[in-house]
């Protein structure tokens, strides 16, 4: 419900989070991608992908391409990290012998 809720905010207001407001020292969306594991470890993961998609309306809002880019970067490196680990895994446990520590051959 909360997550429905933050979609439905950020769809009418995205440009606010991509803008630093008064008083505040960096845009809001910096700091929600700065702490976006603790943020969502609690969400189940439908909530975890709206929340995503609400972070993806703000980031579109951001009107200089390389900036977006770099949220777009920041927000992907969590689940981009996890698919990394689960390809070496797959990787380590279907053929070892595949797997080269630096040094040894």
């Amino acid at each position: 419900m909360a997550c429905d809720t933050f979609i439905k905010i950020t769809q009418k207001t995205r440009r606010h989070f991509v803008m630093t407001q008064n008083g505040e020292a960096e845009p809001f969306v910096d700091e929600i991608l700065a702490n976006l594991e603790r943020i969502t470890q609690d969400l189940s993961p439908h909530q975890v992908h709206t929340f995503y998609e609400a972070i993806g309306y703000m980031i579109s809002a951001q009107p200089n391409k390389p900036a977006q880019e770099k949220l777009i970067a920041k927000l992907m490196a969590l689940p981009n990290g996890a698919v990394c680990i689960l390809f070496w895994l797959l990787v380590l446990f279907s053929d070892p012998s595949s797997v080269v520590i630096s040094g040894t051959r």
